[in-house]
């Protein structure tokens, strides 16, 4: 057995950084439990405003800035008057009647909100009789029920109103039944409500988007989306409501310009998915995680790296499957280089922020949901069986000899024999022997419906100086395919606690079970045999035979389990009004293994199978923010600094045995030593970090000006490179607010131009590229070339146990990061009295120094070399829209998004010295986006001999080489019509009939990746009642049809023809006579010693448009009216419906575009991505 123990270098201070951490992360949870004495937050909370004539919105900002205050106003509130405030270290009470003295503005608080109301008239409105007056009471609720303090409501007409309490409680004096009254809360649509003759009035508010005013996450921060200068997007959570699903990848498609979902395969819960923001520009063609640029995740405060934590965690769960979705409040995009630079040298690949849902002050609320739904049957291939088989085989020997031979009889010329009389097998005549006389259907042994279940429950609540979350969910599935299946549970805990006017402080746990089990261990395969090879239907199988082959899925014991375990802590230390301290101590952990059993049964060479693995991947991150921020009459400004720590540990272990004695054994025991292999690793890597920016904005940001700048220290790099840099710039200018623009406000609500520069950095998936590794001298040859190999078990050297380098790996101490650096320029608008939002950006992209291999002269003694060789260029565009085709306060609302990008990235520099790059069927070449496709390009069939180029020099045709469909006929290599033709790359009038790859070539202008890409979706609301329609496309790429190429190839094969399974295909798209312009050329099958064509060999003939249109989610719900459940105490019950994978236009011939392996290659061994419908009810207590 072999083990391997290797440690990657540390920075060498760096473990007394993380003896700090582990003690500050205890320090900040004894304080957060420790804490009991609070005080008044209104009363202690101190502000030193000196603001002369300013207006009274700069001059809340300001408190706000200073404070956890947040304001609240109706439109009768005019925050555009001007005054002056000059107070040092006051209370809120006192600085606002300075504040609002003389502006006819009256305050009223609650906890941390101020309603801003204008003050009372004297006496009552003219028209109303003091003897009709009643006083009224109610209650205000969000759509979950939940109570809303701090609401306006006011009577309409007058400047008369008060706001709700904390439980969302009011009361308004001496109304007249005719009465209108206004309630309105920031974020919520305001309701408009006649009194009548009623004294009670309960009111419900919706929510708002409001579109540029969101608040979003930027770096270590939170800013409001108008005063941000760089691409961000935020994901509209409503499309993750009443969803539920096995990963958030799923959920995630078109929901964003610029966010690719990249889905390989439908498996639930197994990895190889992923996001990918502005293009794919990895330079693996893995098909799992190493082949995506994944971006970098903050979780709650946690930076997770996907590629890291796949690269040990045998489990090869999905890490985006182990977030509940239902549990997500936010997640905002950062896309170019300005906003990731602050994450330098891991932020090129761009940022997705997830924020988890934190509790509301308030009595306990309880939310509970159930949902049931069912996985359709997927899709089957189209395939003949039994006498249908049979047939249709006979059929077309009939068909290749008529082509071949033409009105001629079907006579070999080299034996005088007539073909058919020889060349059908006996499967196809004795069609009476019960040994041919079959009818398996072998894709109803493997595919089956599914169904799913998810659970949730949540609890929330809290006092005026803390709230508290609790919330807990199982999802379960049964797959489509015998054996597979997923289930999940979560548990997310958030404690967010006032401990005095100083301290703040953020507490949270989140933990994940996932158990995934499936037939096969690759995740990327379904069934135990291609789609495309099924065996024939016509011969007999014993009972042993089918219980073999529905036993690599049934039988085959296979579980894969991962825990996710993460504590975070914030504590916000407040020094003053201006200066703020954020340190944050977090701990991630992750437990894999894999567990994986063939039994005796479900193997050919009855040998049974086992292999265990497990894995850890446990990550420590420490970092503290100091922040200062300060407004002065018309200037802003912003500075924050900060340091990080971050310490990763990954270790796995990995044994296998082959031929145990029992098949009731499911685990290695049992098996003979000799039969047992193994593997061990474990690796340390560290970062440090420093950062800072600078911020000026004058005018209330009109004008706003910012500098980022982040330094990294990482181990995994050698001394020459162990530091790296990383600025960026960006302004932005809101046209909108100058004075000549005023006239536009009509129709222009928001208008800002952005433009940044920034750069950023990745860091190559291995942490052990800069060391070569030792290996034990009976390895020494192994992997080069087996033939190399020590055959002897020597371990010493003159009596000494010795290691030597291992000759496959050269260390390079000049690795180094790669780099990205970006321009962007964008827009945001908001238009038609904010009905229309519109959000555009173009971006260019120069990526340098990404990590590839170079394979080294022989002499050199080492095989090759990973350094920082190729450079990409990648440039585009987004556009996002937004659009309400009613007016914002009706009661119907129909909304509509839509959102499309087009990214293009192509090769600038490939190292050793710009040649090309080939492996196998995809090229890299300069100028040219990755992966060309890389094969035979097919010209057409055949139609006239007339056609065919002449040799100059010979006088000859061009011909074959290696091909040998004439042989009946005495003519070796010639091309027939009908035959296809392929271009002569080489020029030596032969082509290449062999697949010895002489003539293949990179095809021009087909691409794997995207033109155009994007989403479209549309919501109609009528008071309870809401539909939703979700949808995302792509156009403009080609795709390989793998799937048809492997269906047609068996007419190559004498013997796959009649033994392996017929697939039905379009008859009319192959040739069959001159003239008839069919795609295909004809159909010769191979039979006996009569040679092939080698038509269907992999070509160009068969790359496709992968054009796609997905209809992804419809769902219907429905809010039952509060009137029926008020008795029942419940505060609101949800029902609804939802159907996943609904339609799917589609311009390929393959089942499901969306599922191509990363080289664009589509082969149907993938887990289908199926249609589902699930039904939920979501109650409220």
């Amino acid at each position: 057995m072999k083990k391997k123990f290797t440690r990657c270098g540390s920075i060498p201070w760096l473990r007394k950084k993380l003896r700090l951490m582990k003690l500050t992360l205890l320090l900040i949870m004894l304080t957060v439990f420790g804490s009991y004495a609070i005080e008044s937050y209104s009363q202690s909370a101190m502000l030193t405003l000196n603001l002369e004539k300013s207006t009274i919105n700069s001059v809340l900002k300001e408190i706000e800035n200073q404070s956890e205050f947040r304001f609240f106003y109706s439109g009768e509130v005019n925050v555009e008057k001007t005054t002056s405030v000059n107070v040092n270290k006051k209370n809120i009470m006192e600085t606002l009647d300075v504040a609002l003295n003389g502006t006819g503005i009256r305050y009223e608080i609650y906890g941390r909100q101020v309603a801003l109301l204008a003050r009372q008239e004297t006496g009552l409105p003219s028209g109303i009789n003091q003897q009709q007056q009643v006083n009224v009471t109610g209650k205000v609720i969000d759509q979950t029920g939940s109570p809303l303090p701090g609401v306006t409501v006011v009577m309409k007409g007058t400047t008369n109103g008060t706001i709700t309490d904390a439980s969302g409680n009011y009361r308004m004096n001496n109304v007249s039944p005719g009465t209108v009254l206004i309630y309105s809360f920031v974020g919520m649509r305001t309701e408009e409500v006649t009194v009548g003759n009623k004294t009670v009035v309960n009111v419900t508010l919706t929510e708002e988007s409001f579109g540029i005013e969101e608040v979003v996450a930027v770096g270590y921060t939170r800013q409001n989306r108008r005063d941000v200068s760089s691409s961000i997007a935020k994901v509209d959570m409503k499309a993750l409501e009443n969803n539920p699903s096995s990963s958030l990848v799923n959920l995630l498609s078109g929901q964003a310009a610029g966010l690719q979902s990249i889905v390989r395969s439908g498996t639930p819960g197994a990895a190889g998915s992923g996001l990918v923001i502005r293009g794919n520009t990895s330079l693996s063609a893995s098909d799992g995680i190493s082949g995506i640029s994944n971006p970098l995740y903050i979780v709650d405060g946690i930076p997770m790296s996907l590629q890291d934590i796949a690269g040990f965690d045998v489990s090869q769960n999905d890490f985006l499957s182990t977030l509940n979705p239902n549990e997500i409040k936010s997640i905002d995009i950062l896309k170019d280089a300005a906003a990731t630079a602050i994450y330098g040298s891991r932020g090129a690949n761009g940022v997705i922020v997830i924020t988890t849902k934190r509790g509301i002050s308030g009595e306990p609320r309880f939310s509970a949901s159930v949902t049931e739904g069912v996985i359709f049957t997927p899709e089957k291939l189209q395939v003949y069986v039994g006498e249908a088989e049979r047939q249709e085989k006979l059929r077309m020997y009939e068909e290749t000899l008529t082509n071949l031979f033409g009105n001629q009889a079907w006579v070999d010329v080299r034996n005088g024999l007539e073909v058919m009389g020889y060349m059908l097998p006996s499967v196809l005549t004795d069609k009476y022997n019960p040994a041919f006389n079959n009818a398996y259907n072998f894709q109803d042994m493997f595919y089956q419906s599914g169904f799913t279940q998810n659970y949730d429950l949540s609890m929330d609540g809290g006092s005026e100086t803390n709230s508290y979350r609790v919330g807990l969910s199982h999802y379960d599935e049964k797959g489509v395919l015998v054996g597979y299946g997923f289930s999940r549970t979560t548990l997310n805990a958030s404690l967010v606690t006032d401990i005095n006017k100083y301290l703040h402080n953020d507490f949270i746990v989140r933990y994940s079970f996932l158990d995934r089990k499936g037939g096969l261990n690759d995740y990327m395969k379904a069934m135990p045999t291609s789609p495309t090879n099924l065996p024939s239907s016509l011969f007999y199988r014993t009972p042993e035979e089918l219980e073999r082959m529905s036993g690599e899925l049934g039988e085959a014991y296979n579980k894969n389990v991962s825990h996710s375990l993460s504590f975070s802590d914030a504590l916000r230390i407040k020094f003053s009004q201006y200066l703020t301290l954020d340190n944050q101590a977090s701990a991630s952990l992750m437990f894999g293994s894999n567990n994986y059993f063939i039994p005796t049964t479900a193997r050919s060479d009855n040998k049974s199978y086992g292999q265990s693995q497990s894995s850890i991947n446990s990550s420590f991150n420490v970092n503290s923010v100091m922040n200062y921020h300060r407004v002065f009459d018309n200037h802003r400004v912003t500075l924050l600094a900060g340091t990080e720590v971050n310490s990763d540990v990954q270790q796995m272990s990995w044994i296998t045995a082959d031929n145990g004695t029992s098949d009731y054994l499911k685990v290695i025991q049992g098996f003979q030593k000799v039969d047992i292999n193994g593997f061990s690793n474990i690796v340390t890597t560290n970062m440090l970090s420093f950062f800072g920016s600078a911020s000026y904005g004058f005018k209330e940001n009109k004008y706003q000006v910012e500098g980022v700048i982040r330094r990294d220290a990482s181990s995994r790099f050698g001394a020459n490179n162990k530091w790296a840099t990383f600025p960026s710039v960006k302004v932005h200018w809101v046209f909108s607010k100058e004075p000549w623009m005023q006239a536009q406000s009509d129709w222009l609500d928001f208008g800002k131009i952005r433009i940044s520069y920034g750069t950023s950095g990745s860091i190559a998936g291995d942490p052990l590229l800069q060391y070569n590794s030792l290996i034990s001298t009976n390895n020494a040859g192994a992997g080069m070339n087996n033939i190399y190999a020590n055959k002897m078990d020597v371990k010493t050297y003159g009596g000494n146990t010795i290691l030597i380098s291992d000759f496959n790996k050269v260390s390079n101490k000049s690795l180094s990061w790669s780099k990205s650096e970006e321009i962007n320029y964008g827009i945001d608008l908001e238009l038609l009295d904010r009905r229309l939002f519109v959000t555009g950006d173009v971006y260019s992209k120069y990526i340098s120094g990404l990590v590839y291999t170079s394979y080294l002269p022989p002499y050199l003694g080492f095989t090759s070399i990973q350094s920082n060789l190729v450079d990409m260029i990648s440039n585009g565009f987004e556009m996002s829209f937004t659009g309400y085709l009613f007016p914002r306060t009706s009661d119907f609302q129909w909304e509509w998004t839509a959102n499309f990008s087009r990214n293009k990235t192509i090769i600038a520099n490939l190292g050793n010295g710009g040649r090309d790059y080939i492996s196998g069927d995809y090229a890299f070449v300069v100028g040219r986006p990755a992966f060309q496709y890389y094969t035979y390009e097919y010209l057409g069939a055949l139609d006239s001999y007339d056609d065919l180029p002449v040799n100059p020099a010979t006088g000859e045709a061009l011909k074959y080489l290696w091909a040998d469909a004439g042989l009946a006929l005495g003519l070796q290599g010639k091309i027939f019509p009908g035959m296809p033709l392929f271009t002569d790359v080489n020029g030596d009038y032969m082509i290449d009939g062999g697949n010895y790859g002489y003539d293949k070539k990179i095809i021009e202008n087909k691409s794997p990746e995207p033109d155009i890409m994007g989403g479209l979706h549309t919501t109609l609301r009528y008071k309870g009642l809401s539909l939703r329609v979700q949808s995302s496309f792509a156009f403009g790429h080609h795709i390989f049809n793998t799937t048809l190429q492997e269906q047609l190839a068996t007419y190559d094969d004498n013997v796959a023809f009649f033994t392996k399974a017929l697939y039905k295909v379009d008859s009319d798209k192959f040739w069959r006579e001159p003239g008839d312009n069919s795609y295909y050329p004809m159909r010769y099958v191979s039979y006996s010693d009569g040679g092939s064509v080698r038509a269907f060999r992999r070509s160009s003939m068969f790359l496709e448009k992968g054009d796609y249109w997905s209809l992804d989610n419809i769902t219907l719900s429905y809010n039952l009216p509060k009137n029926l459940l008020s008795s029942l105490k419940i505060r609101g019950v949800n029902v609804y419906g939802t159907a996943r994978n609904v339609f799917l236009w589609k311009q390929s011939g393959v089942l499901d575009p969306r599922a191509v392996s990363k080289t664009g290659y589509y082969n149907g061994n993938g887990y289908p991505i199926s249609r589902s419908f699930v039904m939920g009810f979501q109650f409220q207590f």
